[in-house]
């Protein structure tokens, strides 16, 4: 006869009654299922992890006119918009000109290719040809002509390459000009430049919903909800001053009062094939998602919403399942 004992676990500060069976006779059978649920678990105010700082992404707009700046049409902070006229040299116009990629040829009737689908899409745009075809027909020639004469470009039906300056996806707000008017132009002349992607501080830490706090030396800073990093401009200077030369450094997250999460048991937790984690709710394969969010050595931290929620603790033990269903 199997002796079956009724006894107590503790999980995470909680109490739950466990069945557990075993005979003393038969040690290879599987162990019983132990029952329990999602325990509640204090989070630390405070933890030590590491923050990484990344550097800007940024870009330098070059122009591919030859001549003398006569004209500065542009300036640190104003947004460039398609169209503007960005500098001007010799007295005529230079035109920000948005497109996959910068212009390689002076477009005429004719020719075919991407960079007569950049043209025509920036016609049609303003409102000067039907439709983008990638062919330089005469309907292509007659808007290029109606563009040159609105800004007073002496080209005729050409679309020259130096009449336009590239301005690529996201390079849009120039952070500082590098170019005055008297200056000299000589392909490729940087004329500014932008910040695609600006710096940031990354902290290895999960994103939560709490108000939490960023520690380095006498710097603090907060590390904005739901995020893993810092990016207010103010905040990443106030960090990169005491990381000074580094790169990486250790800092101490704090989190604003008290903050409550699920505790599940390492030995509960399945996964799937594609990587997914799990926890089995019954005996019959029942089974519910979990993201962790962090733990300790047996512990798994799981959102706070699943405190109560049924689970198998030893389902490989017991042989009620391998993985996620």
């Amino acid at each position: 006869m199997a002796l079956v004992l009724a006894a107590p676990l503790v999980i995470g500060g909680g109490l739950a009654l466990l069945a557990l069976a075993r005979s003393p006779l038969q040690s290879d059978v599987p162990a019983a299922p132990l029952v329990g649920q999602v325990q509640p678990v204090a989070r630390p105010a405070s933890e030590t992890v590491t923050a990484t700082w990344v550097a800007p992404v940024e870009r330098v707009v070059a122009a591919q006119s030859e001549g003398t700046v006569t004209g500065l049409a542009i300036e640190p902070g104003r947004p460039i918009a398609a169209g503007d006229v960005v500098v001007r040299v010799d007295g005529l116009p230079v035109i920000a000109f948005a497109a996959p990629a910068p212009l390689y040829r002076d477009v005429v009737e004719g020719m075919e290719g991407d960079d007569v689908r950049s043209v025509q899409a920036v016609l049609v745009d303003r409102g000067l040809l039907d439709r983008v075809d990638g062919l330089a027909g005469p309907a292509t020639a007659d808007a290029i002509e109606r563009w040159n004469a609105s800004y007073g470009l002496p080209h005729g039906r050409t679309f020259a390459r130096s009449s336009v300056i590239w301005i690529p996806e996201g390079a849009t707000v120039p952070v500082d000009v590098s170019i005055e008017v008297g200056d000299l132009l000589q392909p490729p002349t940087p004329i500014y430049r932008a910040v695609l992607d600006p710096e940031r501080v990354d902290v290895d830490i999960e994103g939560d919903p709490a108000r939490r706090t960023v520690s380095l030396a006498d710097a603090t800073v907060p590390l904005p909800p739901g995020q893993s990093a810092i990016s207010d401009p103010e905040d990443v200077a106030a960090i990169r001053v005491v990381m000074a030369d580094q790169d990486t450094a250790a800092v101490v997250v704090t989190t604003a009062g008290s903050h409550e999460v699920g505790g599940v048991p390492a030995s509960a937790v399945l996964t799937d094939d594609a990587g997914n984690a799990c926890v089995l709710t019954d005996l019959d394969g029942g089974s519910v998602r979990i993201d962790p969010l962090g733990g300790s050595l047996g512990m798994v931290e799981v959102d706070a919403r699943l405190i109560g929620t049924p689970l198998v603790i030893n389902p490989r033990e017991a042989g009620v399942g391998e993985t996620c269903g």
